[in-house]
């Protein structure tokens, strides 16, 4: 009898201990990780980086979308969308139908985000519980579209229940560690996982050992992680990007990527997971040269608000009266580039959006913007800080890393180009197996990395589906094994 009630007991629990059968995959996002560091530094020490380059795929880098701060790159890298179609053009920005400024104290409020952008945490939890899709179909699922028609997709889609059910026994499931934006809902519906608030002082590892126990989680583990480090961010503005400490800073997120390819060694999970590396911007010395606008004539009497007083990119927003005299006199300025709204050159991306309000200020790299009062008599003579991101977003000094390991793709693969951060949207849903939402990426831009060809339709479903066979083979051999038990106790059974 014991022996029957053990085996019952461990069939019974036997599904919820097994791994998810969902491809898996781990996104580790650096904070400023300029696309050539380690390589800029002489002498520099990465042997995990180097295991990466030698074993997993890169490509040169990834540019950036204007303004290259933080919150509008990391909602595009998630999302595949331009500022213009997500509608988070900055780190804080005016939206003139809500007479309210966005910033970062309020980063979690809704009506910021719900402007049609589908995250892919979102997208993978949508599909929790659907059919797995075959690689040929997301092909091409942004490349025909332009950049102003995903404005309004958040409207196409079904509610965020559709596809999303509990009753399946083994549900796709996302986790963001303090990933930006994770922590607020689109379109009603938030990360499965996240932590909050921000803490910045949260050690790395810490950040690590709570992935892990949601990828292994016996009762629901996530195939979906989402890592964010805020370095080398920090040290890059305070000592500059190519400095001894950036260096050392680019050798301990080395260490610490090694503790995650061996926690996930440990669990037996590295050779079945993708990872993927990627940074928001890069960053560039500087800048050095402040120009003070009140030298040609403005003041900030004339804006209705600015913020920073100094700007190397920005949205400026003059007060209607004043407009056109300080586009007239800002144009005038060496080094200084201003764009009236209509005027934004299309590459950008940036218009198409109702904060999109005036004009856009894009400085030459080393060079800041001054707007103080009419009366300063207090204006430094050179930028504070050693290093920015502030820049036209195609400087290659803007561009971040993109690197790529695990199984889906080509060992040793490098091509000498840049991708977009729209682009990698659409692979992590190849990787994932999921349909993606409509998104401004270009599929020809990322599937020569990957290991298999991408217009297969098993290639986003061998692992998976070996992964399924190799759950029932387990359950079977344990059915057996309780079996023989039986027949070892109670004699032949019929």
């Amino acid at each position: 009898m014991r022996v029957s009630m053990l085996c019952v007991l461990a069939l019974l629990i036997y599904p919820t201990l097994a791994a998810s059968s969902h491809s898996r995959l781990i996104v580790v996002a650096f904070d400023s990780f300029r696309y050539d560091f380690p390589h800029v530094f002489p002498g520099i020490v990465t042997p995990t980086f180097d295991k990466i380059s030698q074993e997993g795929a890169r490509v040169k880098g990834s540019r950036p979308v204007l303004m290259t701060n933080s919150w509008p790159n990391w909602l595009s890298l998630a999302s595949g969308l331009w500022p213009e179609s997500h509608q988070v053009v900055d780190n804080s920005f005016y939206d003139p139908e809500f007479d309210k400024w966005f910033n970062l104290a309020i980063r979690a409020d809704p009506r910021y985000y719900d402007m049609g952008a589908e995250p892919i945490w979102i997208t993978n939890q949508r599909q929790a519980c659907s059919q797995r899709q075959a690689a040929g179909d997301q092909r091409h699922a942004g490349d025909q579209r332009q950049a102003g028609d995903q404005r309004q997709a958040g409207d196409q889609r079904q509610a965020a229940g559709d596809q999303r059910s509990g009753d399946c026994e083994n549900p796709r499931s996302s986790g963001a560690v303090f990933y930006p934006g994770a922590e607020a809902p689109f379109s009603g519906m938030k990360a499965d996982r996240f932590v909050t608030p921000y803490n910045e002082l949260l050690d790395y590892r810490r950040r690590i050992d709570i992935l892990m126990s949601w990828i292994t989680d016996p009762v629901r583990p996530i195939n979906l992680g989402m890592l964010y480090i805020d370095n080398p961010d920090h040290v890059a503005h305070e000592f500059g990007p190519e400095s001894n400490q950036t260096r050392d800073m680019v050798e301990l997120l080395d260490n610490l990527t090694a503790t995650l390819f061996d926690k996930l060694q440990q669990e037996g999970l590295l050779d079945s997971t993708n990872i993927l590396f990627i940074g928001d911007h890069g960053h560039a010395p500087g800048p050095d040269k402040l120009i003070s606008a009140n030298d040609y004539g403005v003041d900030s009497s004339m804006f209705e608000s600015y913020s920073p007083r100094s700007h190397s990119t920005a949205q400026l927003y003059p007060k209607k009266e004043y407009e056109e005299f300080v586009y007239e006199r800002l144009s005038t300025i060496p080094n200084i580039t201003v764009y009236r709204k209509a005027e934004v050159p299309e590459r950008y991306h940036y218009n198409n959006t109702r904060r999109m309000v005036s004009m856009v200020l894009i400085a030459d790299e080393g060079f800041k913007l001054d707007i103080g009062p009419k009366s300063r008599t207090d204006v430094p003579q050179r930028a504070s800080g050693r290093g920015s991101h502030q820049m036209d977003p195609f400087n290659d000094k803007a561009a971040s890393i993109f690197w790529a390991y695990g199984p889906a793709f080509k060992q040793g693969f490098y091509r000498d180009e840049f991708i977009y951060h729209v682009d990698v949207y659409q692979l992590m849903c190849h990787l994932l197996e999921l349909k993606p939402a409509p998104n401004n990426g270009t599929w020809a831009h990322v599937r020569d990395m990957l290991n298999v060809d991408p217009t297969s339709t098993l290639s986003t479903t061998t692992e998976g589906a070996s992964a399924v066979l190799a759950h029932y083979w387990i359950f079977g051999l344990n059915l057996l094994v309780c079996l023989l038990a039986l027949q070892h106790t109670h004699g032949d059974i019929y």
